[in-house]
């Protein structure tokens, strides 16, 4: 063969390594977008779904019920004509049977102060000297 093809030939060789080049380039940053485009719909389609349960939330917070609902949990109201009746476990209702709250308050102290029956001199002096 001529030299002369022998350059024509080592040139279109090149050409076309450099065009499967560009086309697996493209195909790659194809892929890239591609991907990038899915999980941007995806990440879209759950914020649109964030947004559906927050505004299904503000709509429940301005009902009545759920008004009503907080009133009573935080407020102890009750409705006009409503009873309440509360339910108490077992633990609930014996865990205060070891502390007797009457017996406490009625109770006067056993210990008596020693200031008792002294003036107000006396106790200024057992109060800084602890006289008496």
């Amino acid at each position: 063969m001529d030299r002369r093809f022998k350059y024509i030939l080592a040139f279109l060789l090149a050409i076309i390594v450099y065009e499967t080049y560009l086309i697996l380039l493209y195909a790659y940053r194809d892929y890239e977008i591609e991907t990038y485009m899915t999980s941007i719909i995806a990440q879209n389609n759950e914020l649109g779904k964030k947004i559906e349960q927050k505004r299904e939330h503000l709509a429940y917070i301005h009902t009545n019920a759920y008004i009503d609902r907080v009133a009573k949990e935080t407020q102890n109201r009750q409705n006009p004509g409503e009873e309440v009746i509360v339910l108490v476990s077992e633990e609930e209702s014996r865990a205060g049977e070891e502390y007797d709250t009457l017996r406490h308050i009625v109770e006067t102290p056993t210990e008596i102060s020693p200031t008792t029956g002294m003036s107000h001199e006396e106790k200024w002096l057992y109060y800084l000297f602890r006289v008496r």
